[in-house]
């Protein structure tokens, strides 16, 4: 039996997780057209993204900006380190479809997720 928990559903899209084990946790999301989801950093966890469906920008902020245009043209995984602001942005007319691994498990009372 699969089962998962939607944690967000909102203007940005849905906002999955999926499965929760020792290592950490893998969840899906989806950003809808002109919309965006990060704007943080993270002072304890790593999190790899991977497209699976769309076009967006990842844009990075450590010591230095970093500005990268993910699409399904190049199936890549994308890791955002710990203290590395970073945000998604839907670039394409639909809705982008992104699966997440996080080396920790998400705990509403220890939260790890820092705006500026």
């Amino acid at each position: 039996m699969v089962s998962y928990k939607i944690v967000e559903d909102d203007s940005r899209g849905i906002f999955a997780e999926l499965i929760k084990f020792k290592q950490g946790q893998i969840s899906y999301f989806e950003i809808n057209p002109h919309n965006f989801r990060g704007g943080h950093y993270h002072k304890k966890k790593t999190e790899i993204f991977i497209l699976l469906k769309g076009k967006c920008t990842l844009l990075l902020e450590n010591n230095k900006k970093e500005t990268l245009s993910i699409d399904m043209k190049k199936f890549a995984r994308y890791v955002v380190p710990i203290n590395t602001k970073h945000k998604l942005v839907n670039s394409c007319e639909f809705i982008v479809q992104i699966l997440l691994y996080c080396d920790e498990i998400y705990d509403p009372n220890n939260e790890d997720t820092y705006f500026d």
